[in-house]
């Protein structure tokens, strides 16, 4: 007679104990007999069993043996976690963090009500503290993550190692890549860290990939990519990015895109790296959509397909990727492929400058001091283009020229005579004849003609048409004293 046999007649020998209608219980389903294991869980579990109770949650959970029913499946549960079931509590603390609790009153209708919600992590934190002191490793790497990954205020990284390594030790494949990742991190107790760290992470972080978890493959390809080892490093690194891609890790579906287009660590295959590079963009990553744009934006001997390139700049820029929402309001504000509409590069160039994008702030800047898909705003664009001045000549020489205004700000000729020089000096042109204008005429200091006239030749020979023009006036030959004419016409020649 076998084992099972002899449980079986056991429990058939004990017919009104709810001990052995749960062993029975867990004999049928051994058997596949749910629904004949749903009967023996069912009066176990009305007899006060909490074992039994967390088994019939189950059963309404999974449709076993009987149709599947959320609301009753919560009610069992949270008789047996009561009840001290630390299997229940568990359960409970994973279906907490799926937004599933029993929070609501009358619990659920139907599941659907809780796709898309939010993790409960009180609930979490209620049901999986108790269940990962009795030794739970799925609710230790709950508690792992929550104290790794929830809000702020739950956030405890030193704990968080704890119990993922409590997970790990467990046999629990998300433990093991919580402790790896811990110990990467440092986050570890000096009593808990292993002495041979990087052995173990790779040890961990292996067993959590052969249990097929994606972040353990990416992990592994990170660290693969990263260490000094040379190209042979970079072929492992790219074949754990394609097995996290293949499980549906967006970011290694990037990685493995990019790797794929650039042939690094695999042979280069331009049609399948953009593939994975959509995928990833398609499942929500920034910069993978960022990069699709790009290639439609700056395709190898084909014209661009701006058209497109924006489709994927939008997407990029909606998950707050700054120099896509830079990108998209330049597409539109230029019109290269299919036209402009000012307002909306207007909306995406202040998205990027809000993000402190410099070059956004100063096409911003110019389009609210012209009045462009805007009201005209002058203040506004002065502040914009103050943001840039440190990093942009041709900010330097708008804010320049707005003091020279009192545009958005009072008339300033001396500070604007030094901005005009100071952006001249890096490089801009029409600054340098800003700057030449107002020394042959005096204005915002005192006149130095030789100093405009080396300004004005320089840019001359440089093709700038206004120091041209200038150079032409300020030659006898070439006409009358500009020194001896309106200060607008220079600023007329240059405009």
């Amino acid at each position: 007679m076998s084992w099972m046999q002899r449980l079986r007649r056991g429990c058939r020998a004990l017919p009104g104990q709810p001990a052995a209608r749960l062993a029975y219980g867990v004999v049928l389903v051994e058997d596949g007999r749910h629904r004949g294991a749903f009967r023996q869980f069912a009066r176990a579990a009305h007899r006060g069993l909490p074992a039994a109770q967390y088994r019939l949650g189950r059963c309404y959970l999974l449709g076993l043996g009987v149709p599947s029913s959320p609301d009753a499946a919560l009610s069992w549960l949270m008789r047996a976690a009561e009840g001290g079931d630390h299997e229940a509590q568990a359960l409970l603390a994973s279906l907490a963090m799926q937004g599933i609790s029993g929070a609501d009153a009358g619990f659920l209708e139907a599941a659907s009500r809780y796709v898309g919600r939010p993790p409960d992590y009180q609930a979490a934190l209620k049901w999986g503290t108790p269940a990962a002191d009795g030794g739970s490793a799925e609710a230790q790497a709950v508690l792992g993550y929550i104290m790794t990954s929830g809000p702020d205020e739950l956030r405890d990284a030193r704990r968080a190692a704890h119990y993922f390594r409590l997970a790990a030790e467990g046999g629990l494949a998300q433990g093991q890549l919580g402790w790896a990742l811990a110990l990467l991190r440092g986050d570890a107790a000096p009593n808990e860290a292993p002495k041979n760290g990087p052995a173990e992470v790779h040890r961990l972080l292996t067993a959590a990939a052969g249990a097929g978890l994606p972040a353990a493959h990416f992990t592994l390809g990170l660290l693969a990519e990263h260490a000094e080892v040379g190209a042979g490093r970079l072929a492992v690194a790219t074949a754990h990015y394609r097995d996290a891609a293949e499980r549906g890790h967006r970011t290694a579906q990037f990685r493995y895109g990019a790797a794929l287009l650039n042939g690094r660590g695999v042979a280069r295959d331009r049609q399948a790296g953009e593939t994975w590079l959509r995928r990833a963009g398609l499942a929500g990553d920034a910069v993978a959509a960022a990069t699709v744009g790009n290639l439609y934006a700056n395709q190898d001997g084909l014209p661009p397909n701006f058209s497109e390139a924006a489709t994927w700049f939008k997407r990029a820029a909606e998950a707050g990727h700054v120099g896509s929402a830079r990108a998209l309001g330049q597409i539109y504000l230029h019109g290269v492929g299919f036209g402009t509409d000012p307002a909306t590069a207007v909306h995406w160039l202040r998205v990027a400058a809000n993000a402190d994008d410099t070059l956004a702030a100063h096409e911003l800047a110019i389009c609210l001091a012209h009045g462009i898909g805007t009201t005209r705003d002058d203040t506004e664009a002065l502040q914009w283009f103050h943001r840039a001045v440190d990093a942009m000549p041709s900010a330097r020489y708008w804010y320049a020229r707005m003091l020279s205004e009192g545009r958005g700000i009072a008339q300033n000729l001396q500070a604007a005579r030094t901005g005009f020089l100071r952006a001249a000096a890096d490089g801009n042109g029409d600054a340098a004849v800003a700057a030449g204008e107002m020394l042959v005429n005096g204005r915002g200091g005192p006149p130095d003609r030789a100093a405009a006239m080396a300004l004005f030749t320089d840019w001359a020979e440089r093709g700038h048409k206004g120091a041209q023009y200038a150079v032409r006036v300020l030659v006898p030959e070439g006409g009358a004293d500009i020194s001896h004419r309106p200060a607008e016409s220079v600023a007329r020649a240059h405009a």
